[in-house]
């Protein structure tokens, strides 16, 4: 009876215990550490994206959040991106909302003299200002979140608050959908503002091409932005919406009931990317 509650014990730990997500976790980091391309990139301080005859190199540092970042955008985002770049033109105003390390601010900003960048992430953000810099780019950047009112609120993410995180979502939200929970002892407070207040306060000029990818927050974002959506200057919008967070048909009704047509550009297990076109 002994050994069979030992054999039993040793199963779960070797295929469901510790073991097993100490060999996950190693597997996800030698997934990149293991690649020659990211120790050419730590060598180099940066890894060069080329999308649509532009080309943005990116900060690549010690830690590991920002070739993790890239990688992400390299594996699903650049369709996204080179469809922003097909709509702006010299005279747009570009506004992104949920910025993470500026990959796409910095693309439109090769094209548009005016891009605000939101961030909350104040890791995100700082690695933001340094892409800005390293690219002499114009990127204006808030370090808040866009919601439908002024507060405060916490932001946690699977990785704390020490990497750069794309997977960061308001504490009223589940935890991440992409890389599963947040570490609440690792919850940052930051300021939330209604985005048309911003724009109202700051004296910005209307964006006319807007991105939104905040992990569940887009209801509240669009809320916050009901004046600038129904501007006739408001144009284009891309949001990212996580469905196990926000409601998909709400989001397709608020920007069809300001004047867009709506359509799928990107399709994932946990989320579905639309383009709501004036």
């Amino acid at each position: 009876m002994g050994t069979s509650i030992l054999s039993r014990a040793l199963s779960v730990l070797l295929n469901g215990g510790p073991v097993e997500l100490f060999g996950r976790a190693v597997s996800r980091l030698t997934s990149h550490v293991g690649t020659r391309t990211y120790w050419y990139c730590r060598w180099n301080g940066e890894k060069p994206l080329r999308l649509g005859g532009h080309t943005v190199p990116i900060r690549i540092s010690s830690y590991l959040g920002d070739y993790r970042e890239v990688r992400f955008f390299e594996e699903h985002e650049t369709e996204e991106m080179a469809d922003i770049l097909a709509e702006l033109s010299a005279g747009d105003v570009f506004l992104d909302v949920g910025a993470n390390i500026g990959i796409h601010s910095l693309f439109a900003a090769q094209v548009v003299d005016d891009v605000y960048a939101i961030e909350p992430h104040p890791v995100n953000a700082s690695h933001l200002l340094i892409n800005s810099g390293r690219n002499s780019a114009d990127v204006t950047v808030y370090s808040c979140a866009l919601s439908d009112e002024s507060t405060y609120i916490g932001l946690s993410g699977p990785r704390g608050g020490l990497l750069a995180d794309g997977s960061a979502a308001l504490s009223h939200h589940d935890p991440p959908s992409k890389q599963g929970g947040g570490d609440p002892s690792n919850e940052l407070f930051v300021r939330t503002e209604r985005g048309d207040d911003l724009i109202d306060r700051q004296g910005l000029r209307l964006p006319t091409v807007i991105k939104i990818d905040v992990e569940g927050e887009e209801e509240r974002v669009l809320d916050g932005l009901g004046e600038t959506l129904r501007d006739d200057r408001c144009r284009v919008v891309y949001c990212e919406i996580h469905e196990d967070r926000a409601d998909y048909d709400s989001i397709v009704a608020t920007l069809e009931e300001a004047g867009f047509s709506v359509g799928v550009i990107d399709e994932r297990d946990y989320s579905t990317t639309i383009k709501a076109r004036k």
